[in-house]
């Protein structure tokens, strides 16, 4: 029932590691936000996609912030699923779903803040359509989960992560759907 000291250090820096992720997803957030807001930009362009509607400076902060959090709470949330109590296979998945979400989400997120769509229309979105986003962000997730290596994984997601954001650009959400 008790678990030895060397278990429990064990436990408690397996916890801290993957704590260590945060601070990294939120500068590497910032960053690439400033460098794929190129790719967008792009996008548009090559789309002829009219401007978006202009939102007020405060209200565009805002939804940056709370949409940071909201990646935040959801990394955080695919990384601890591991210490549930559920077979390990179970919390594969889950944690899986929830990176794949992530990925999506991130992915959209481009497209989502270049034509100005505030952060409910968004979560509305990612809940109207949630098996199309996991199932979008899914090859995304797999490939950059393939290698133990935090380095690796990261330079796989980095490689890959534009044409996800192209993609993105190229979505329907309101096509007819034939049987």
């Amino acid at each position: 029932l008790c678990s030895s000291g060397d278990d429990m250090s064990a436990g408690i820096f397996s916890v801290l590691s993957h704590l260590l992720v945060l601070p990294i997803f939120v500068f590497t957030r910032i960053v690439l936000a400033l460098w794929f807001s190129d790719i967008a930009g792009a996008c548009l362009r090559t789309l002829n996609l009219d401007p978006p509607p202009s939102v007020e400076f405060s209200t565009a902060v805002s939804d940056l912030l709370v949409s940071l959090l909201l990646g935040c709470v959801f990394l955080t949330q695919g990384l601890l699923v591991s210490y549930l109590p559920l077979p390990s296979f179970l919390c594969s998945v889950i944690s899986f779903v929830h990176l794949s979400l992530l990925n999506s989400m991130y992915s959209f997120e481009y497209f989502w803040s270049s034509r100005s769509v505030l952060l409910h229309k968004r979560i509305e979105r990612l809940e109207t359509y949630l098996p199309y986003f996991i199932g979008f962000g899914a090859p995304l997730t797999f490939v950059s989960t393939l290698s133990n290596s935090f380095l690796l994984n990261g330079s796989v997601f980095g490689t890959f992560f534009p044409l996800f954001i192209i993609s993105s650009y190229k979505v329907c959400f309101y096509g007819v759907i034939s049987s």
